[in-house]
């Protein structure tokens, strides 16, 4: 049975906080050794969603029965259309404006919401919730 929602987005945010620590440290490391603030954002981002799937997997969502591969793929495939696409336009547009480090954390903040959702998709295969089964008495 699944976990009622507002758990499963306790624990997607804790799950979150994590990834985003790992994502921001890769993205440091690659902008301190001199790299671009896009490529740092691409290494940053790939480090935070493998970590994201694995806990997510395992922790927040149930599973659906699509095989392993295939589960990461679309959580790959969702997280790079919404939280890598976001994050990637934000850099770009305004890290010239107010930095590549602000630029970075307004594109966590909008990207946290739209990842829940990219998420549940990908690991559990629905966005909507399931509706409760009619009581037969």
């Amino acid at each position: 049975m699944p976990r009622p929602l507002p758990q499963r987005a306790l624990r997607f945010g804790l799950i979150g906080v994590a990834n985003t620590a790992l994502d921001v440290a890769v993205f440091g490391a690659v902008m301190q050794v001199g790299g671009a603030p896009l490529l740092a954002n691409l290494a940053g981002w790939g480090a935070g969603v493998c970590l994201s799937f694995w806990a997510n997997s395992r922790w927040t969502f149930r599973a659906a029965p699509t095989p392993l591969p295939l589960r990461f793929v679309r959580f790959a495939a969702s997280g790079a259309a919404v939280s890598l696409l976001t994050s990637t336009l934000i850099l770009a547009a305004l890290s010239g404006l107010i930095g590549p480090w602000p630029a970075k954390a307004l594109a966590i903040a909008i990207g946290a919401i739209l990842g829940f959702l990219a998420a549940r998709w990908s690991i559990e295969g629905r966005v909507r919730p399931r509706r409760a089964k009619a009581d037969p008495r």
